[in-house]
Parts: structure tokens; C-alpha cells; sequence
């Protein structure tokens, strides 16, 4: 996701650029979904989802990615996006259920758990500083099992940055529930689409004076880095089972010998292979989640997962 991204070229797209802009709008391409779905599978080959959530959907590329890496007549896939623009592709990638509305709200309806959650979520959807309402945030995660949408297996997966958790705003979140795994995924993802372009400051020290403060740039890879993170409630409450009084040492007390070991938010870090670039772009001509996942595309990821490339 990105705020400071500005569509000039919205070919494809299915919404203003401004649109894009305050909803922090950008699509995952289609082979760095499919690469999360298949690394998480491998890493966590015990956990089968039957009940699936997408809550920040957008066109559907990671329930395209879903359906191309698990039996479809076992799952039920549920989708949230509040863009109405989005509504026939959220139907056809989420069939079983579409919500068009805020995820705040959706939080508040009560539905049946969920046993799997995984989207490129907005980056406000991590732990943060809200600065407007003065308070540091849970991250949605956090919100879900709070509100009961999880089951007692379930596994939560966000893309997003990979230095998410280091503020002190994140701290109390990553205490509370810690992430079990991290997905890390080499080389450049490119968020925007291939050969489109945005409107860029101009550094002060090129600027010309009483001329343009503004100039357009073809967009490329981000330059970040982008993990797939993953919380699993099973290990939540295995830790949380933990800290109970054992041989006579109570927990959280100055001798107690768990106490640094299990308040430490720690998780296993996996490197994914490098994806070939262009399954980490895509182009405005074919926006992810408006068309099934080519099995060409699923076949290359499955390959490098495997070692073959």
C-alpha cells in the first residue's frame, strides 16, 4: 500500500486517482500472491483453511490466489472492500460473500470465525501512532480476535512492510500477540503497474525559481521491502498457556524464569526465493484479481518454491 502515490495514467483501474490515493489503493501483483499463498502452505503445511477472509480486497488478487493454490469446493471465501467500483470484481473472485463497506464496520457485524485471513492490507491496518486520535493502534489482527471473527486455529497473513513493529506506537501490539512467522520476499515489487506514472516533487535544490514544483515519473519497483506477516491464534494461546504459574514461580515476577523469554515478541524469518520480474509487475492492461491467475504463473512460483529455478 502506499499514501503518497499518484495515479496520472488509471487505465485498468476501476477508481479516480484521488480515490486510490486516500484509500492507500495498490494492487499486489499476481505472482507475489501466489509466492505468499504457496511459501505460507509449505511453512505451515498442517493448517487447511476452509473458512477464508479478505478484508481489505480490493480486486480480489489474493482470492484469485487462493483459489489457484486450494481445492475451490472446500473453501468459503468472504471479501471486504469499501469501493463500490470494485463490486463485479469482488464477486467473481469472492462468490460466497462480499461486503462493501469500511472493515471497521464489518468488524461490528457478527459473523461465523474465520480460520484463515490474508490481504495486502491499507498500512494503517498495522500497529501505529493514529496522530489525529492521539493513541497508538492494535492492528487489525489484534481487532478480529477481539470482535471473535478468528477460531482457534486461525492464521492471520498481511503483506506489508518489513520493518512493521520496530515504532514504539507498534510495541504494546507486538507484546500482545506476536507474529509467528515472517515471509520475507526478495527483489523489487512493483505496486503501481508497468508504465504508468505519477506526480513527483522536484528535490528544492533542482527547482527553478517561480517554476514547477512537481514533475511526472514513470513508476518502478518499490523501493521497500515487503514481508508476508503471519499470526497464528493456536500459537497465541500456547504462549499465553505458558505463563501460568509453574513450579512455584509466578509469572511476570522477578523470578520467573520465562518472563524475558515470553514477553520478547519473536518469530521464525523465511527468505522466498526472487520472483522473475515480470511476476512482481503487472500491467494496467490486466489489474490483479480482474482474471483468473494463469496456471503458467502458479506452475513458475511452485518451481521456485521447489528449487527448480
Amino acid at each position: 500500500m502506499s499514501q503518497t502515490a499518484f495515479f496520472t495514467e488509471p487505465k485498468g483501474r476501476t477508481d479516480k486517482p484521488s480515490v486510490l490515493k486516500a484509500l492507500e489503493v495498490d494492487y499486489t501483483p499476481e505472482g507475489a500472491a501466489v509466492l505468499g499463498v504457496m511459501g505460507l502452505g509449505l511453512e505451515m503445511p498442517c493448517h487447511r483453511p476452509r473458512r477464508v477472509l479478505h478484508p481489505s480486497l480490493g480486486s480480489g488478487v489474493w482470492a484469485r490466489a487462493i483459489v489457484a493454490c486450494y481445492p475451490r469446493d472446500t473453501l468459503t471465501i468472504v471479501g471486504v472492500e469499501p469501493r463500490e467500483s470494485e463490486r463485479q470484481n469482488m464477486v467473481e473472485a469472492c462468490p460466497d460473500g462480499v461486503f462493501v463497506m469500511d472493515f471497521e464496520e464489518f468488524l461490528g457485524i457478527k459473523h461465523e470465525p474465520f480460520d484463515f485471513v490474508i490481504d495486502n492490507i491499507p498500512f494503517t491496518g498495522f500497529p501505529r501512532r493514529d496522530k489525529k486520535r492521539r493513541i497508538d493502534t492494535w492492528g487489525w489482527h489484534i481487532e478480529m480476535l477481539r470482535a471473535g471473527l478468528l477460531t482457534d486455529d486461525a492464521i492471520v497473513a498481511f503483506y506489508g512492510l518489513t520493518q512493521m513493529g520496530q515504532g514504539e506506537a507498534a510495541q504494546a501490539s507486538m507484546r500482545e500477540w506476536s507474529p509467528t512467522l515472517a515471509l520475507r520476499y526478495g527483489g523489487r515489487n512493483e505496486h503501481r503497474g508497468e508504465g504508468t506514472e505519477r506526480l513527483a516533487p522536484i528535490p528544492k535544490k533542482y527547482r527553478v525559481p517561480g517554476g514547477p514544483t512537481h514533475e511526472m515519473r514513470e513508476n518502478g519497483g518499490d523501493s521497500r521491502e515487503y514481508t508476508l506477516w503471519v499470526w497464528s491464534v493456536a500459537d497465541r494461546n500456547y504462549r499465553g498457556c505458558r505463563r501460568r504459574e509453574v513450579d512455584g514461580f509466578k509469572p511476570g515476577s522477578r523470578n520467573d524464569p520465562l518472563r524475558y523469554r515470553v514477553r520478547s515478541p519473536r518469530w521464525e524469518t523465511v527468505q522466498l526465493p526472487v520472483l522473475p520480474k515480470h511476476l512482481r509487475c503487472w500491467s494496467p492492461d490486466a489489474v490483479p484479481g480482474t482474471r483468473p491467475i494463469p496456471q503458467e504463473t502458479v506452475d513458475t512460483v511452485a518451481a521456485l518454491l521447489r528449487g527448480g529455478l
